[in-house]
């Protein structure tokens, strides 16, 4: 039985090696479902050294699509350590092997047949890790074994997916090769983006239940750690960023730091309104640490809008700017920051439009996409669209292509949760995509997530079904999550389109 070891141990293990001349193999991958395929694999590159180490991606870090790994890291290490030839597991807390390879210095990194081909390797991970290898004195080899699809294997016997979901993506299937999502996907990197709305706080404090207090009706918290992620505008900036050549943030900030502001990505300007007149608007959730569910919810903020004559010179700024890009994402959370003058500026001045108006606890029941002339993407959930038909059932077959018609829109979204989500166009063709998520941790965000990658794919005219699964896509990635804590990069969403069609 092999040792389970983490990286740290395995160091020391590696200089006992060392100074008894033994050659280490290494072999490295998610082994979500281990088939023949990985048993001669195995066997194969235990040939070419005296020492197997096989190393294996952290669940967090498993790109595969919506409810993927289907076993977590702890039962897929102790599967792999009952493989006869198999000498140490050990995690792997990375997108990639490097950190892996630096540690264990193999003198031989071994993988399948189907990775030989570096072109062939969206991630463009493998000329990474073979520069990695070979800068640590090792030599990356390929075994010419038998090779089957874990993918395939789960996607066919162990999706977790519901029957409805599993005949929709086989039908999809059909209609749409890999290869043609793939392009459409890449051909949203040249795009400018430019993203006007409210930037938003998002807090978290986690806390444990005690009892209810003595002396009122009321259930007492020990409170533990809070984290903070980037809402509003900049939560679809961070998902816009990794798909699209350059994006451009337009909001208001009070006295929020530029490190909490900067992204991660170098593509992403911020053109702000600065003004100590409101302050910075803050969305403070209290969490159950057990369960995740939400305790109290606060709101931070002053819900009157500017005045017209304070905020009348950064509209007027924006005249020049809307133009450059060619995409302008409205998120309008209804805080006050966009003003009749800045609704009517925005609609004159972008070229292409794409709105969404949430309802939430600070605007419910006045901030409804009547407050709009014109978009070419409309995206809004099941919720907003009763606020703005005044209807408990709508009927979106018939009511959406009056709103595509009345706002000269191409294309419309209707977000519905665990139903997942209806596109729909000006042609009068409509699509409903059932949802991927596996995981709910926290919806919040989701929505913006879904208007963030819509209205790329709208502007570049993608099939209405290919819109709304990769939507879907990107809804589960965000879901999944507490806060806006990791955007899917171009590679994350091409492995999972990988990972749901293979």
């Amino acid at each position: 039985m092999a040792t389970v070891i983490d990286l740290e141990g395995f160091k020391y293990k590696r200089q006992e090696f060392f100074a008894l001349g033994k050659k280490i193999v290494l072999c490295h991958g998610v082994f979500d479902l281990l088939h023949p395929g990985h048993l001669e694999h195995f066997y194969a590159a235990s040939k070419f050294g005296d020492v197997l180490v096989v190393s294996v991606t952290s669940d967090e870090f498993v790109n595969k699509g919506p409810g993927r790994p289907i076993f977590d890291l702890p039962t897929r290490m102790r599967a792999l350590s009952r493989i006869k030839g198999i000498d140490y597991v050990v995690p792997s807390f990375s997108n990639t092997s490097v950190n892996v390879i630096n540690t264990v210095k193999p003198n031989y990194y071994v993988k399948g047949s189907e990775y030989s081909d570096a072109q062939q390797d969206i991630t463009g991970m493998i000329q990474i890790e073979r520069n990695a290898v070979e800068q640590n004195g090792g030599e990356m080899v390929f075994t010419n074994e038998i090779t089957s699809s874990s993918t395939s294997i789960i996607n066919e016997h162990l999706s977790p997916f519901s029957l409805d979901t599993r005949t929709w993506l086989q039908d999809f299937k059909t209609k749409f090769s890999v290869a043609s999502i793939m392009k459409s996907i890449q051909d949203l990197k040249n795009l400018k983006i430019g993203i006007v709305g409210e930037t938003i706080i998002d807090s978290y404090t986690r806390c444990t239940p005690l009892a209810k207090s003595s002396k009122d009706p009321i259930l007492a918290f020990q409170r533990h750690e809070t984290e903070s992620f980037r809402g509003g505008v900049l939560a679809i900036a961070g998902n816009c960023s990794e798909w699209a050549s350059h994006v451009c943030v337009y909001s208001h900030v009070a006295t929020l730091s530029d490190g909490f502001l900067t992204s991660e990505n170098s593509n992403v300007e911020y053109d702000l309104f600065k003004s100590i007149a409101k302050p910075d608007i803050l969305k403070h959730r209290f969490v159950d640490s057990g369960s995740g569910n939400r305790i109290f919810e606060y709101y931070d903020f002053a819900p009157e809008p500017f005045s017209e004559i304070e905020i009348q010179g950064y509209w007027d700024h924006l005249e020049s700017q809307l133009p450059n890009q060619d995409i302008i994402i409205v998120a309008d959370y209804g805080h006050g920051f966009l003003s009749q003058t800045g609704i009517r500026t925005i609609e004159k001045n972008a070229g292409y439009l794409a709105v969404n108006t949430q309802a939430n606890a600070g605007n419910r029941g006045y901030n409804t996409i009547a407050k709009y002339k014109r978009a070419d993407l409309i995206c809004l959930n099941g919720g907003e669209l009763q606020l703005e038909l005044r209807e408990r059932n709508p009927n979106y077959l018939k009511m959406v292509p009056k709103y595509i018609e009345r706002m000269q829109a191409r294309h419309a979204i209707v977000t519905l949760g665990a139903e997942g989500l209806m596109v729909f166009d000006s042609n009068g063709d409509n699509v409903r995509v059932p949802a991927l998520s596996t995981k709910v941790v926290d919806k919040v965000g989701a929505g913006d997530s879904v208007l963030a990658i819509a209205s790329m794919l709208s502007f570049i005219n993608a099939p209405i079904e290919v819109i709304g699964f990769l939507s879907n896509i990107v809804a589960a990635n965000e879901i999944e999550q507490l806060g806006h804590s990791k955007s899917m990069t171009i590679v994350d969403l091409q492995k999972s389109v990988k990972g749901l069609l293979g």
